[in-house]
Protein backbone atom coordinates (compact mmCIF):
# COMPACT_ATOMS: atom_id res chain seq x y z
CA UNK A 1 0.00 0.00 0.00
CA UNK A 2 3.36 2.15 0.99
CA UNK A 3 4.33 1.84 -2.41
CA UNK A 4 1.61 2.80 -4.13
CA UNK A 5 0.99 5.77 -2.23
CA UNK A 6 4.63 6.40 -2.74
CA UNK A 7 3.91 6.40 -6.60
CA UNK A 8 0.93 8.25 -6.80
CA UNK A 9 3.02 10.80 -4.84
CA UNK A 10 5.90 10.72 -7.45
CA UNK A 11 3.62 11.22 -10.66
CA UNK A 12 1.32 14.46 -8.55
CA UNK A 13 5.31 15.85 -8.49
CA UNK A 14 5.80 15.42 -12.09
CA UNK A 15 3.04 16.66 -13.20
CA UNK A 16 3.53 19.88 -10.99
CA UNK A 17 6.73 20.49 -12.03
CA UNK A 18 5.75 19.93 -16.01
CA UNK A 19 2.61 22.33 -15.66
CA UNK A 20 5.20 25.01 -13.63
CA UNK A 21 7.39 24.62 -16.72
CA UNK A 22 4.37 25.60 -18.84
CA UNK A 23 3.26 28.61 -17.17
CA UNK A 24 6.69 29.98 -16.81
CA UNK A 25 7.21 29.82 -20.32
CA UNK A 26 3.65 31.40 -21.05
CA UNK A 27 4.87 34.31 -22.33
CA UNK A 28 6.90 32.43 -25.53
CA UNK A 29 5.52 31.31 -29.16
CA UNK A 30 3.33 29.15 -29.04
CA UNK A 31 1.47 27.50 -32.46
CA UNK A 32 1.16 25.08 -35.04
CA UNK A 33 4.08 23.62 -37.55
CA UNK A 34 4.62 21.71 -40.33
CA UNK A 35 7.80 19.24 -40.94
CA UNK A 36 9.28 17.07 -43.42
CA UNK A 37 12.81 15.29 -43.65
CA UNK A 38 14.45 12.10 -45.72
CA UNK A 39 17.16 10.41 -45.06
CA UNK A 40 18.61 6.65 -44.41
CA UNK A 41 17.88 4.27 -41.95
CA UNK A 42 20.63 1.40 -40.62
CA UNK A 43 19.54 -1.77 -38.91
CA UNK A 44 20.02 -1.82 -35.60
CA UNK A 45 19.56 -5.52 -32.75
CA UNK A 46 19.55 -7.81 -35.76
CA UNK A 47 17.71 -11.08 -34.78
CA UNK A 48 18.38 -14.69 -35.84
CA UNK A 49 14.99 -16.28 -37.45
CA UNK A 50 14.51 -20.00 -37.61
CA UNK A 51 13.83 -20.42 -41.50
CA UNK A 52 16.11 -17.81 -42.21
CA UNK A 53 20.33 -18.97 -43.02
CA UNK A 54 23.07 -19.74 -45.79
CA UNK A 55 23.93 -23.42 -46.88
CA UNK A 56 27.13 -23.81 -48.98
CA UNK A 57 27.86 -27.25 -50.33
CA UNK A 58 31.85 -27.61 -51.83
CA UNK A 59 33.55 -30.84 -51.66
CA UNK A 60 30.86 -32.56 -49.71
CA UNK A 61 31.20 -30.42 -47.27
CA UNK A 62 28.15 -28.19 -45.67
CA UNK A 63 28.89 -25.14 -44.04
CA UNK A 64 25.89 -23.28 -42.28
CA UNK A 65 25.54 -19.43 -41.55
CA UNK A 66 22.49 -18.05 -39.98
CA UNK A 67 22.53 -14.62 -39.75
CA UNK A 68 21.32 -12.00 -37.26
CA UNK A 69 19.82 -9.53 -39.24
CA UNK A 70 16.61 -6.78 -39.36
CA UNK A 71 14.78 -5.35 -41.63
CA UNK A 72 14.60 -1.78 -40.45
CA UNK A 73 17.48 -0.29 -42.86
CA UNK A 74 16.70 1.26 -46.12
CA UNK A 75 15.22 5.15 -47.09
CA UNK A 76 13.16 6.90 -44.75
CA UNK A 77 10.46 9.84 -45.19
CA UNK A 78 9.17 11.54 -42.48
CA UNK A 79 6.30 13.65 -42.25
CA UNK A 80 4.69 15.54 -38.89
CA UNK A 81 2.08 18.01 -37.88
CA UNK A 82 2.85 19.57 -34.17
CA UNK A 83 1.77 22.48 -31.89
CA UNK A 84 4.09 24.47 -29.58
CA UNK A 85 2.06 24.99 -26.55
CA UNK A 86 5.38 27.71 -25.56
CA UNK A 87 8.76 27.92 -26.82
CA UNK A 88 9.90 24.21 -24.92
CA UNK A 89 7.39 22.36 -25.04
CA UNK A 90 4.90 20.31 -28.08
CA UNK A 91 3.06 17.38 -29.21
CA UNK A 92 3.67 15.93 -32.75
CA UNK A 93 1.82 13.74 -34.78
CA UNK A 94 4.28 11.91 -36.97
CA UNK A 95 3.80 9.52 -40.26
CA UNK A 96 6.77 7.89 -41.52
CA UNK A 97 7.25 5.59 -44.71
CA UNK A 98 10.21 3.20 -44.99
CA UNK A 99 11.69 1.60 -48.33
CA UNK A 100 13.31 -1.39 -46.71
CA UNK A 101 16.78 -2.80 -47.53
CA UNK A 102 16.58 -6.07 -48.82
CA UNK A 103 18.63 -9.28 -47.18
CA UNK A 104 19.39 -12.21 -49.50
CA UNK A 105 20.17 -15.80 -48.33
CA UNK A 106 21.23 -18.87 -50.35
CA UNK A 107 20.70 -22.55 -49.66
CA UNK A 108 22.70 -25.14 -51.75
CA UNK A 109 21.61 -28.56 -51.01
CA UNK A 110 23.55 -31.51 -53.40
CA UNK A 111 21.15 -34.99 -53.00
CA UNK A 112 22.90 -37.53 -55.11
CA UNK A 113 23.67 -36.14 -58.55
CA UNK A 114 21.43 -33.41 -58.44
CA UNK A 115 22.04 -29.98 -57.21
CA UNK A 116 19.55 -27.71 -55.66
CA UNK A 117 19.84 -23.95 -55.08
CA UNK A 118 17.48 -21.83 -53.26
CA UNK A 119 17.90 -17.81 -53.20
CA UNK A 120 15.55 -15.83 -50.72
CA UNK A 121 15.10 -12.10 -51.04
CA UNK A 122 13.50 -10.67 -47.78
CA UNK A 123 12.51 -7.29 -48.12
CA UNK A 124 9.30 -4.52 -47.10
CA UNK A 125 7.35 -2.00 -46.77
CA UNK A 126 6.56 0.07 -43.78
CA UNK A 127 3.94 3.10 -42.75
CA UNK A 128 4.26 4.25 -39.07
CA UNK A 129 1.84 6.61 -37.24
CA UNK A 130 4.38 8.11 -34.36
CA UNK A 131 2.58 10.60 -31.86
CA UNK A 132 5.34 12.46 -29.60
CA UNK A 133 6.31 14.94 -27.06
CA UNK A 134 9.15 17.04 -28.23
CA UNK A 135 11.02 19.17 -26.19
CA UNK A 136 13.24 22.12 -27.24
CA UNK A 137 16.04 23.76 -25.16
CA UNK A 138 17.65 27.77 -25.76
CA UNK A 139 16.20 30.57 -27.34
CA UNK A 140 18.88 31.81 -30.11
CA UNK A 141 19.14 30.18 -33.45
CA UNK A 142 20.20 26.38 -32.93
CA UNK A 143 18.15 24.67 -30.71
CA UNK A 144 18.29 21.24 -29.76
CA UNK A 145 15.65 19.07 -29.64
CA UNK A 146 13.99 15.86 -28.16
CA UNK A 147 10.92 13.81 -29.22
CA UNK A 148 10.06 10.28 -27.59
CA UNK A 149 6.57 8.36 -28.13
CA UNK A 150 5.30 5.23 -29.49
CA UNK A 151 5.37 3.86 -33.31
CA UNK A 152 2.16 2.02 -34.83
CA UNK A 153 3.60 0.27 -38.21
CA UNK A 154 1.52 -1.46 -40.60
CA UNK A 155 4.09 -3.79 -42.03
CA UNK A 156 3.82 -5.33 -45.49
CA UNK A 157 6.69 -7.49 -46.31
CA UNK A 158 7.48 -9.88 -48.64
CA UNK A 159 9.77 -12.85 -49.68
CA UNK A 160 10.60 -13.70 -53.44
CA UNK A 161 12.11 -16.94 -53.55
CA UNK A 162 13.71 -18.67 -56.58
CA UNK A 163 14.88 -22.65 -56.20
CA UNK A 164 16.79 -24.05 -59.10
CA UNK A 165 17.16 -27.54 -59.98
CA UNK A 166 19.38 -28.49 -62.85
CA UNK A 167 17.95 -26.21 -65.40
CA UNK A 168 14.74 -25.96 -64.35
CA UNK A 169 13.90 -22.99 -61.99
CA UNK A 170 10.89 -22.14 -59.74
CA UNK A 171 10.23 -18.81 -58.38
CA UNK A 172 7.56 -17.90 -55.61
CA UNK A 173 6.39 -14.58 -54.64
CA UNK A 174 5.08 -14.59 -50.63
CA UNK A 175 3.39 -11.74 -48.64
CA UNK A 176 3.16 -11.55 -45.10
CA UNK A 177 0.55 -10.28 -42.82
CA UNK A 178 -0.45 -9.82 -39.43
CA UNK A 179 -1.58 -7.19 -36.68
CA UNK A 180 0.57 -3.78 -36.27
CA UNK A 181 3.42 -3.72 -34.92
CA UNK A 182 4.18 -1.23 -31.66
CA UNK A 183 7.63 -0.11 -30.82
CA UNK A 184 9.20 2.75 -29.32
CA UNK A 185 11.03 5.35 -31.31
CA UNK A 186 13.38 8.60 -30.23
CA UNK A 187 14.62 11.09 -31.86
CA UNK A 188 16.88 13.91 -31.23
CA UNK A 189 18.12 16.38 -33.26
CA UNK A 190 18.92 20.21 -33.51
CA UNK A 191 17.35 23.32 -35.19
CA UNK A 192 18.73 25.71 -37.04
CA UNK A 193 16.12 28.94 -37.10
CA UNK A 194 16.34 30.97 -40.45
CA UNK A 195 13.61 33.41 -38.50
CA UNK A 196 10.70 33.43 -36.51
CA UNK A 197 8.93 30.97 -38.48
CA UNK A 198 11.43 28.62 -40.71
CA UNK A 199 14.07 25.99 -39.68
CA UNK A 200 16.30 23.36 -41.45
CA UNK A 201 17.26 20.54 -39.10
CA UNK A 202 19.89 17.28 -38.93
CA UNK A 203 18.43 14.46 -36.60
CA UNK A 204 18.78 10.82 -35.44
CA UNK A 205 16.17 8.85 -34.45
CA UNK A 206 15.89 5.14 -32.99
CA UNK A 207 13.33 2.94 -33.27
CA UNK A 208 12.99 -0.63 -31.17
CA UNK A 209 9.97 -2.54 -33.10
CA UNK A 210 9.29 -6.40 -33.49
CA UNK A 211 6.77 -7.69 -36.20
CA UNK A 212 5.30 -11.10 -36.01
CA UNK A 213 3.19 -12.27 -39.35
CA UNK A 214 0.35 -14.58 -38.45
CA UNK A 215 0.41 -15.90 -42.20
CA UNK A 216 2.24 -16.03 -45.25
CA UNK A 217 0.40 -16.24 -48.67
CA UNK A 218 1.99 -16.73 -52.80
CA UNK A 219 0.92 -13.91 -54.48
CA UNK A 220 2.36 -15.17 -57.90
CA UNK A 221 4.42 -18.37 -58.50
CA UNK A 222 5.96 -19.72 -61.78
CA UNK A 223 7.72 -22.68 -63.11
CA UNK A 224 10.38 -22.41 -66.10
CA UNK A 225 9.09 -18.88 -66.83
CA UNK A 226 5.24 -20.15 -67.17
CA UNK A 227 3.02 -19.16 -64.30
CA UNK A 228 1.77 -22.02 -61.82
CA UNK A 229 -0.02 -20.75 -58.86
CA UNK A 230 -3.42 -22.07 -60.15
CA UNK A 231 -2.23 -25.59 -59.72
CA UNK A 232 -0.44 -24.71 -56.22
CA UNK A 233 -1.98 -27.34 -53.35
CA UNK A 234 -3.05 -25.39 -49.95
CA UNK A 235 0.06 -26.66 -47.99
CA UNK A 236 2.13 -25.05 -50.55
CA UNK A 237 0.72 -21.57 -51.46
CA UNK A 238 0.00 -20.38 -47.55
CA UNK A 239 1.37 -20.96 -44.29
CA UNK A 240 -0.51 -20.37 -40.92
CA UNK A 241 2.39 -18.91 -37.89
CA UNK A 242 0.72 -20.44 -34.90
CA UNK A 243 1.76 -20.21 -31.28
CA UNK A 244 2.86 -23.92 -30.95
CA UNK A 245 3.31 -26.60 -33.38
CA UNK A 246 4.54 -30.33 -32.82
CA UNK A 247 6.50 -29.58 -36.00
CA UNK A 248 8.24 -26.09 -35.68
CA UNK A 249 10.74 -27.24 -38.47
CA UNK A 250 8.14 -28.15 -41.34
CA UNK A 251 10.03 -31.21 -41.52
CA UNK A 252 7.16 -33.87 -41.39
CA UNK A 253 4.37 -34.54 -44.53
CA UNK A 254 1.78 -31.91 -44.41
CA UNK A 255 -1.81 -32.49 -45.24
CA UNK A 256 -2.31 -31.00 -48.83
CA UNK A 257 -5.57 -29.67 -48.26
CA UNK A 258 -4.39 -27.81 -45.75
CA UNK A 259 -2.24 -24.55 -44.80
CA UNK A 260 1.34 -25.34 -43.75
CA UNK A 261 1.32 -24.43 -39.69
CA UNK A 262 4.75 -23.36 -39.13
CA UNK A 263 5.94 -21.94 -35.85
CA UNK A 264 5.39 -18.12 -35.58
CA UNK A 265 8.58 -16.49 -36.41
CA UNK A 266 9.34 -12.41 -34.71
CA UNK A 267 11.04 -10.32 -37.47
CA UNK A 268 13.45 -7.31 -36.17
CA UNK A 269 12.52 -3.64 -37.28
CA UNK A 270 14.74 -1.98 -35.16
CA UNK A 271 16.86 0.68 -36.91
CA UNK A 272 18.85 3.59 -36.42
CA UNK A 273 18.13 6.82 -38.52
CA UNK A 274 19.92 9.77 -39.76
CA UNK A 275 17.75 12.53 -41.72
CA UNK A 276 18.08 16.40 -42.94
CA UNK A 277 14.66 18.21 -42.78
CA UNK A 278 12.87 21.33 -42.66
CA UNK A 279 9.91 22.98 -40.27
CA UNK A 280 7.78 25.95 -40.92
CA UNK A 281 5.94 27.59 -37.57
CA UNK A 282 3.00 29.29 -38.38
Amino acid sequence: MNKGKNGFTGIIKILIVLNSVFYISAGHAQGFYLSGNTGMAFQAFPTKVETFFNVNNSNNTVRIQQPAFSLGGGFVMNASLGYFFNDYIGVDLGISYQVGSKVLFSQEYVILTQTELKEMTLYARRFSFIPSIIVKAGDGKVQPFFKLGPSFGSVRQYLDEKTTIDTNTSSKYWKYSGPTAVGLNIEAGIYYNLDDNLSFFLSSSYTNMVYNPTRADVVNANHNGMGNSSSLQPFEKTILFVEWSDDPYNAGPQDPDKPTRMQSQSFSYSNISLQLGVCYQF
